[in-house]
C-alpha cells in the first residue's frame, strides 16, 4: 500500500529453510494524485510536476530517455501568469531515433459531468511552438517530425490516442529559430481535444507525449 503519490520500487523477498533471495524493480508502481472535472492546472507550481496543495494535485513525467530534455517548468514564457512547461526537440541527441517524451495528469473523477453537441466536453489547453533550423529541404518541405499526441485512460482500459498535433497543426509564429524560443502573447493558441466519451467516467488519465529527434 502506497500512501503518497509518485513512482515507488518493489521489492520481491522468496525464502525457504535453505535462506532467501531478494529482487528490487525500481520505479515500478506509480501511483497518481486525484481530483475532480472540472480541472484547472496552470502550471505556476515552483516544484511542478509536484503540487503541494491539494486543490492542486501533482502531476507525473514518464523518464522514457532519462539523459535528454523532458517536460519541464520554464518562467522563460507563459501564457498566464509566471509560468508554463516546456520541451525542447532541439535538445535532443544527434543520431537518435524519435524520442517521446511523456506527461501524465492526475486521475480525474468525471462521473458528474455530462456531454452534449451544445457543451461538448474535453481538453482545452495552449500551446506556441516555433519552428527551428534546419525546417525544410530543397524542395521546400518540412524535416522536423515532431508532433504532440493527447491520449486518454479511463479505468481497466489502455490509452486511446483523441488528438494528434503534426508541426503545421502546433506552429504559431511565422520566425524560424536555431536557439532558445521564448513565445510572446501573439504566439500562443487555444487547442480543443474532446473527450466526450470520458464524461461520467469516475477515473481519467490525459497523457501529452511529446514526439521528436
Amino acid at each position: 500500500t502506497y500512501n503518497i503519490s509518485g513512482q515507488h520500487d518493489v521489492t520481491l523477498i522468496v525464502y525457504n529453510n535453505s535462506g532467501s533471495s531478494e529482487l528490487q524493480k525500481q520505479k515500478c508502481v506509480v501511483v497518481l494524485d486525484q481530483t475532480s472535472a472540472p480541472f484547472t492546472e496552470d502550471f505556476e507550481s515552483e516544484e511542478f510536476p509536484s503540487n503541494l496543495s491539494l486543490e492542486q494535485p501533482s502531476w507525473y513525467i514518464l523518464e522514457n530517455y532519462p539523459t535528454e530534455t523532458n517536460w519541464e517548468k520554464s518562467k522563460e514564457g507563459s501564457y498566464q501568469g509566471e509560468q508554463s512547461i516546456r520541451i525542447r526537440s532541439k535538445s535532443f541527441s544527434p543520431g537518435l531515433g524519435s524520442i517521446k517524451q511523456q506527461i501524465y495528469s492526475p486521475e480525474i473523477n468525471c462521473s458528474d459531468i455530462i456531454h452534449s453537441n451544445t457543451n461538448p466536453f474535453g481538453l482545452y489547453f495552449n500551446v506556441a511552438y516555433a519552428k527551428r533550423l534546419p525546417y525544410q529541404n530543397e524542395d521546400g518541405n518540412s524535416i522536423i517530425p515532431d508532433k504532440l499526441t493527447i491520449s486518454r485512460k479511463h479505468a481497466n482500459q489502455d490509452f486511446m490516442v483523441r488528438a494528434t498535433f503534426d508541426v503545421d497543426d502546433l506552429i504559431g509564429t511565422n520566425r524560424t529559430y536555431f536557439n532558445d524560443y521564448i513565445p510572446v502573447s501573439d504566439d500562443w493558441s487555444e487547442k480543443f481535444v474532446n473527450l466526450g466519451s470520458s464524461a461520467g467516467q469516475e477515473s481519467v488519465i490525459i497523457r501529452f507525449e511529446f514526439t521528436g529527434k
